[in-house]
C-alpha cells in the first residue's frame, strides 16, 4: 500500500488479514496472502508475520521484484513461501506454484490459475 509517507507493507498485510477473517470467509477454504513488493517499507512495523494472521491459519507468500529479500523472507510464513522474481516474466511461474499449493475442500475442484488478481485498496468497503 502506498500513502503519502511511502510504502506501508504492514498496513497492506493487516488489511488483507481483516478481509480474509471477515464475514465473507468460507470455512474449509485456504486463506492466502500473496505480497508482491520491492521489499522496501519506508515506515511502520517490519516485524515477522502478523501473529493474528498466523493464528487464523493464513499463509503469507511473498514475491520480491528487485527486492530487499531479507524483509520479505521474514514476512513470509516460511522460507518456502518466499520467492524472488528477477523479472516480470518470472511471475507467472511463481503464481502457478503458489496457486497449486492453496488447499481447497475435497468437495470442490481447484480453479484454474486466475486470469486476474484482485487488489483491495485500503479505502475499499464491503457493499
Amino acid at each position: 500500500m502506498v500513502g503519502s509517507s511511502g510504502t506501508r507493507i504492514d498496513l497492506g498485510l493487516a488489511t488483507a488479514r481483516v478481509k480474509l477473517t471477515g464475514a465473507r470467509h468460507r470455512p474449509g477454504h485456504g486463506s492466502v496472502i500473496v505480497l508482491l513488493s520491492d521489499g522496501i517499507q519506508s515506515s511502520g512495523s517490519t516485524g515477522l508475520v502478523d501473529p493474528e494472521a498466523e493464528a487464523a491459519g493464513i499463509v503469507v507468500s511473498t514475491i520480491g521484484l528487485g527486492a530487499d529479500a531479507e524483509l520479505l523472507r521474514r514476512i513470509a510464513s516460511s522460507p518456502s513461501h518466499a520467492y524472488v522474481a528477477p523479472t516480470g516474466v518470472d511471475l507467472a511461474s511463481i503464481y502457478r506454484r503458489i496457486a497449486v499449493a492453496i488447499p481447497y475442500p475435497a468437495s470442490e475442484v481447484p480453479p484454474a490459475i486466475p486470469e486476474f488478481w484482485i487488489h483491495l485498496p485500503i479505502a475499499h468497503r464491503d457493499r
